[in-house]
């Protein structure tokens, strides 16, 4: 025990020894730090030492200090310079991460190593909690609400990261909004995908992706310290995330744009060196030699003038992986189709979990609603990695795009039975009268079973759009529908959602039936259903004017509107 004492005391010397105490800190002490500010060789920038701020909103001391140097002078501290180490007497002091924007002169805000290297509690990911309903959209907005900008110190602000993607878009923009980054341009070819050398060292330029391959965001900076395989970098955080999945990269430096508004770097990712795991508010913190896990994605899209593929790995994050799809697919859809005039987009693909589910999608949307196939994907996934039961391990991402430059909606005109006394059981075609748009009437025959009623009773059939049996559905379900009470019927939910190339066959009795945890109980005897409803029980459930006895669908292909509703009255079988 006392040797394991002794051995623990010099390895805490020899860590501590490599750094420089915040406690010798002084006005007017000077030293130097390094960074990438062309290629990938670090050079020798100059520090004096002005003094420390302590603040009280923050839980550690911030050293403010001059930088000079060929590529700091005439201007602010430099984006991309965020977790360049400074040294004093050949020791670690900390990492160069915080600055004031339009400064006239590079003072720059120094977080101690201490700060960068320390093991914390991370931040909880589910602060907001799981939605009360499924719903087939979501907004960017509601994707990227709790993806906040890091905390000023002082009155100086975490140096913008250089945020560079392949491509741009006006969701990309938001979501460099969202936190603290600045664009930057994208030069070169897509990273190297292939694992090289796993060497990262104080001073290095490097990149943390979010995607890799034929698409490509990154966020560059500057590597403070390495122990071993593990690095940090930055000196403050990406989106202070907790624990993450990161792609970690050599990167060089193409050029240095100077501004006295916001200068940066213009940073190349290279190759991949490892994964960065933790995203904490002191620093970026990734290990070598160890990819994160990722999530592979493949679109596909086809038109008349063009067939193209894109192939990428996407960060596999609760928040990030359905932010980033939409902020993608935008860029895709708008750039591989068009998001205005006459335009039909038809989706068809899946999302794979690796414990062998599938959630399918398969949907058509038109004109500005072509936009709205964005909010579905985003949705979908949203609630695969975050629901109260447990977070799907996403194996793949296959979707498949059809572009139409044509308006391919239609409206359900009538619909036509030849009898209406009817028997439980029986087939009866149903005859649904469509109108394209600009286009002939058609009619479509569809034998159609009557569900199991008792004679003499109303059976109703209401044909339908997804459009329209929602707005049917809220107005007589109204307050009905809650989250579902397992993961097995999030999937069903996920898999059933309304679809607008669909037909919907949907019989019900004007007889209450019960909302019980997502389900409906049609037709209970008197007891259940006050059982059920009572306010005095632990029951939630819902009583409803109406009762669905069957629903059929069937899939057509239009983007369909419209509703009509036929009443049967049934007899008994001969």
């Amino acid at each position: 025990m006392k040797k394991f004492f002794v051995l623990l005391f010099l390895a805490f010397f020899l860590v501590s020894s490599e750094f420089f105490p915040l406690s010798s800190v002084k006005p007017g002490l000077k030293g130097y730090g390094y960074s990438v500010f062309k290629g990938e060789k670090p050079v020798k920038f100059g520090v004096e030492i002005l003094g420390i701020v302590n603040n009280i909103s923050s839980d550690f001391p911030l050293i403010i200090a001059r930088l000079d140097g060929e590529y700091v002078e005439g201007g602010g501290v430099i984006a991309g310079m965020s977790g360049s180490p400074v040294y004093i007497d050949g020791k670690l002091l900390g990492a160069v991460a915080y600055g004031f924007q339009f400064s006239r002169e590079p003072i720059a805000g120094i977080v101690p190593v201490e700060a960068v290297v320390r093991e914390g509690r991370l931040p909880s990911r589910d602060g907001k909690g799981s939605p009360n309903l499924i719903k087939k959209r979501m907004s960017f907005a509601e994707l990227t609400r709790a993806l906040e900008p890091p905390e000023k110190v002082g009155g100086m602000s975490p140096l913008p990261l250089p945020l560079s993607a392949n491509f741009s878009s006006p969701y990309l923009k938001a979501l460099a909004e969202r936190a603290n980054f600045t664009l930057a341009p994208s030069t070169g070819p897509s990273m190297d995908l292939s694992m090289k050398q796993r060497v990262l060292d104080p001073g290095d330029a490097v990149s943390v992706l979010l995607t890799a391959g034929d698409i490509e965001i990154s966020a560059g900076g500057t590597v403070v310290y390495r122990k071993g395989d593990r690095v940090y970098i930055f000196g403050h955080p990406l989106y202070n995330l907790g624990r993450v999945n990161y792609f970690l990269s050599r990167s060089r430096v193409v050029a240095v744009v100077k501004s006295y508004s916001s200068p940066f770097k213009i940073i190349q990712p290279l190759y991949l060196v490892g994964g960065a795991f933790e995203d904490r508010s002191r620093a970026v913190v990734g290990e070598l030699g160890k990819l994160p896990r990722y999530i592979p994605v493949r679109f596909k899209f086809s038109s008349e003038r063009l067939d193209k593929e894109f192939n990428f790995w996407l960060t596999s994050d609760p928040l990030l992986s359905p932010a980033l799809m939409m902020v993608i697919e935008q860029y895709l859809l708008t750039t591989e189709a068009k998001d205005y005039g006459n335009i039909t987009l038809r989706v068809k693909g899946n999302i794979a979990l690796k414990e062998g589910h599938n959630v399918f999608v398969n949907d058509i949307f038109v004109g500005k609603n072509s936009s709205e196939v964005l909010g579905l994907d985003a949705a979908v996934l949203y609630y695969l990695v975050n629901n109260p039961y447990k977070r799907a391990d996403i194996d793949s991402i296959n979707l498949n795009y059809e572009v139409f430059e044509e308006d391919r909606t239609a409206t359900i005109s009538r619909i036509w039975a030849p009898e209406y006394r009817v028997k439980a059981g029986e087939r009866v075609p149903i005859t649904v009268f469509i109108q394209p748009k600009n286009g002939k009437l058609i009619s479509k025959t569809y034998p159609v079973k009557i569900p199991e009623v008792a004679p003499g009773q109303d059976l109703y059939l209401l044909v339908s759009s997804a459009q329209d049996l929602l707005k049917w559905e809220a107005r007589y379900y109204k307050g009905a529908g809650v989250y579902p009470p397992s993961f097995q019927r999030l999937l069903r939910v996920l898999n059933n959602l309304r679809k607008n190339n669909r037909l919907y066959f949907k019989f019900f009795v004007k007889k209450p039936s019960v909302f019980l945890k997502g389900e409906e109980l049609p037709s209970l005897p008197p007891t259940l259903m006050e059982l059920y409803t009572s306010p005095y029980t632990s029951y939630t459930g819902r009583k409803t004017p109406m009762s669905t006895v069957i629903e059929y669908t069937a899939e057509l292909p239009w983007f369909l509107r419209g509703n009509k509703l036929i009443k049967f009255s049934t007899r008994r079988r001969e």
